[in-house]
């Protein structure tokens, strides 16, 4: 039952890498191998001394795909430089790939779990769950026997009345942290989706890269019952001030979200769907620029810079598209 663990990052993690090599450290089964890919002339703040360093050219996808590529294992623990468990987590997915016959184990931080409105939550925190379902980015539903399941505006739905003792099918899961059969990541060839990096943010990596082990006929399961915690260590934050941050994140989410549409949703498609994913998309694009202008109208400036970063979004998805002859 060997398996590899592969990590991404930009060496300055700090405390937060600390906690995930200790995590690492403490298994109960101990990894074959310990990968840790960085960038070219990026160092390690903190060192185990028994892991193998990588350096690639930056990026989010190429840095992931580097990882996945030199691992010499069964599995692959897939991880960002933010993450910390307990000790019998690499135990628990080995046991829960085996047991359900998956190929993908998504385990659970509660951030997919806790999207839900409630009572017991800040008024921001109710608000910012209905504006991602007015945008048609991430909605809720029940009957689906997917966990995580993709839907019409290239957005996503999740599963609201999941018990936490069951495993659940899924279509997409997060990709800070999973557990996956190292010839199945390779089949994915994550390397041709190196678009995604283009807008620094790289938005959408997660929900191409499962996307499209679920179409490959891949099983990804979600597992509600291993937990992990999400530290948060944004280290890859692009350095602007907090507008030129939220331009960047409002132009980056439209344009993937828009090849991710196109490519993966409507290109395949038969017509009479290419209808209803039409009126999905229109629906989302018209929703995005009524809630990101409203707030801001009186705003001239702001509300310029939103369209643009919109519209821009939407015009360099279709332009990319085209002139890439993307299928």
């Amino acid at each position: 039952m060997n398996y590899s663990v592969v990590i991404r990052t930009l060496g300055n993690g700090g405390e937060k890498y600390k906690k995930l090599i200790h995590s690492i450290e403490k298994q109960t089964i101990t990894p074959k191998e310990i990968i840790v890919v960085l960038p070219y002339d990026y160092k390690l703040d903190y060192k185990l001394g028994n892991e193998k360093i990588i350096y690639c050219k930056k990026g989010m996808v190429n840095q992931r795909v580097v990882g996945i590529n030199n691992a010499d294992s069964k599995y692959i623990l897939v991880l960002d430089d933010d993450i910390s468990f307990d000790n019998s987590f690499a135990k628990k997915m080995l046991e829960c790939i085996q047991t359900t016959n998956a190929d993908v184990i998504c385990p659970n931080s509660n951030e997919i779990l806790d999207w839900k409105l409630s009572h017991k939550k800040t008024l921001i925190e109710n608000i910012k769950i209905i504006k991602h379902f007015l945008l048609g980015n991430r909605l809720f539903h029940k009957k689906s026997e997917y966990a995580i399941k993709i839907i019409g505006t290239g957005g996503h739905s999740i599963k609201s009345n999941m018990n936490i003792n069951e495993y659940y099918l899924s279509q997409s899961g997060n990709f800070q942290c999973f557990f996956i059969k190292t010839e199945k990541a390779k089949e994915i060839q994550f390397e041709k989706e190196a678009w995604v990096e283009a807008t620094q943010y790289a938005i959408y990596d997660d929900q191409i890269f499962f996307y499209k082990a679920f179409l490959l006929g891949q099983k990804i399961i979600f597992a509600p019952q291993i937990k992990y915690t999400h530290l948060d260590g944004g280290a890859g934050r692009i350095n602007t001030n907090k507008n030129d941050r939220f331009y960047r994140k409002l132009y980056g989410n439209t344009r993937n979200r828009t090849l991710f549409w196109r490519r993966f949703l409507y290109l395949p498609s038969n017509n009479l769907s290419k209808l209803w994913l039409s009126i999905c998309y229109f629906y989302a694009t018209i929703n995005t620029i009524l809630i990101y202008s409203l707030p801001n109208i009186l705003l001239p400036k702001h509300l310029y810079l939103i369209n643009k970063a919109i519209l821009k979004g939407i015009k360099e998805g279709f332009t990319y598209m085209f002139e890439n002859k993307m299928q």
